[in-house]
């Protein structure tokens, strides 16, 4: 029978500050965003859930395009 695998004591301790930060990050931005935008993001119908979801992914993939571009030029 196979070794069930198992976390290193550094490694859950690692999951449980990324968990921990996540969620202090996100329900702050999830108060910010009602705030600026007001109403409630449960009321938005299926596709402006959408539709603001595909300019967030845009806006993630524009950070992110312009991280690496300035991580490989520190190189």
């Amino acid at each position: 029978m196979p070794k069930e695998f198992q976390l290193t004591p550094k490694q859950v301790q690692h999951v449980n500050e990324l968990a921990s930060t996540f969620c202090d990050v996100m329900t702050r931005k999830y108060i910010q965003g009602a705030e600026e935008h007001g109403g409630d993001l449960q009321d938005m119908n299926p596709l402006q859930l959408c539709e603001n979801a595909l300019e967030e992914a845009i806006d993630q993939f524009v950070y992110l395009a312009t991280l690496r571009r300035k991580l490989k030029n520190e190189r």
